[in-house]
């Protein structure tokens, strides 16, 4: 208990660590959500935009509906395409602007050198995709909700930003709400990468070593003490995210409550991978973590939404933590926030089991 206090108190007493777990998320919401979301906000006017389209291995549900939202939508110039190698010439030499196709329920564009033309065609294709998926999982958890909803006329320029009538309305703060948060979880894990050079720096391990205590429980109250810092940071974030800034997380409670539960379960995961690194290498621990850690997050799209690679960001941790989120605040699905805390929990456990074993052999003394 004495050595889980002492990490707690080593936190608070430590300025620098107080600000960037405290105050430095908060800070970063704030600036993000507050300023950048305007970003997303188009200053062109833009003219019609010619283009051609194609379905493949879509349903004729997909299909018809993919077809209704382009016939109405009022910025766009429409025709199905009967050759797409022609298609794809005409786009080349300007004569269109994107080639678009359906395939299943995603969409592919292939777009000319219009930046600006793109820019609003993937701003389009993204809304319509988000709000299919919204209607889609209402559709499979409660048919009877859609009867009541009066469907807005697509063709207007303001329904590409907002739908109402589903009681979602979602913001860009909603977006770094999340990214920055999970921002923070990865780089302050780092910090327990250097913990064991820290101990050996300040001659404090030696004092910990000779208490009257097995090194496995010693380790144990090591890695527990830096928890509180973590559900700090949670806590200070999520609050100042809701209350000052206006971000929307969960519907419920219950929602709410297994979010902070991935979230904490990710941090204990963190933790013991630092811990473990730290253990293995001789060099400091942020030396390795830290080019790692911005790595993921980079391709992840946590510093800027269209740096996303296909086939590679989906399987990067930052990415898969992110989607459960938003899956879970949007759409109120549970399964993937239970599956990152269940991997989060037995990333835990084995890391842990591994240093505790490499702790109770090492000879600090070296």
């Amino acid at each position: 208990m004495q050595i889980f206090l002492k990490e707690v108190k080593e936190f608070f007493r430590d300025p620098a660590a107080v600000f960037m777990c405290l105050f430095f998320p908060m800070l970063m919401v704030l600036i993000l959500g507050s300023f950048l979301q305007q970003l997303d906000i188009s200053d062109y006017g833009i003219e019609n935009i010619k283009l051609h389209y194609t379905a493949q291995n879509s349903d004729v549900l997909n299909t018809t509906a993919f077809e209704m939202f382009l016939s109405e939508a009022d910025i766009l110039e429409a025709e199905k395409s009967t050759d797409t190698e022609s298609s794809r010439r005409m786009v080349q030499n300007g004569e269109l602007t994107a080639l678009v196709t359906l395939n299943g329920s995603d969409i592919e564009l292939y777009c000319g050198d219009n930046g600006v033309s793109n820019r609003a065609l993937s701003s389009i294709f993204n809304s319509y995709q988000q709000m299919s998926a919204i209607y889609k999982s209402i559709l499979r958890s409660d048919p009877s909700a859609l009867r009541n909803i009066e469907f807005a006329d697509i063709g207007g320029s303001d329904t590409f930003v907002e739908r109402e009538g589903l009681g979602v309305t979602r913001s860009m703060m909603d977006y770094y709400a999340v990214a920055i948060l999970v921002m923070m979880l990865f780089f302050s894990s780092i910090g327990s990468s250097d913990s064991v050079r820290e101990e050996k720096s300040r001659h404090t391990i030696f004092r910990v070593l000779i208490a009257p205590k097995r090194r496995t429980r010693v380790f144990a109250a090591t890695i527990l003490g830096k928890l509180p810092e973590f559900i700090v940071m949670i806590f200070a974030t999520m609050v100042f995210s809701a209350v000052i800034c206006g971000a929307r997380y969960c519907d419920d409670i219950l929602g709410n409550l297994m979010l902070i539960l991935m979230y904490l379960t990710v941090s204990a995961a963190l933790i013991s991978i630092g811990y473990l690194i730290g253990l293995l290498i001789n060099i400091p621990g942020p030396s390795v973590c830290l080019p790692v850690c911005w790595t993921m997050l980079f391709f992840s799209g946590s510093f800027a939404k269209p740096v996303v690679i296909e086939g590679l960001s989906g399987y990067l941790p930052p990415y898969i933590i992110q989607e459960a989120s938003f899956s879970l605040t949007l759409f109120n699905d549970y399964s993937g926030a239970l599956s990152v805390t269940l991997c989060s929990f037995v990333i835990f456990a084995v890391c842990m089991s591994v240093s505790a074993l490499i702790f109770s052999k090492k000879n600090f003394l070296k």
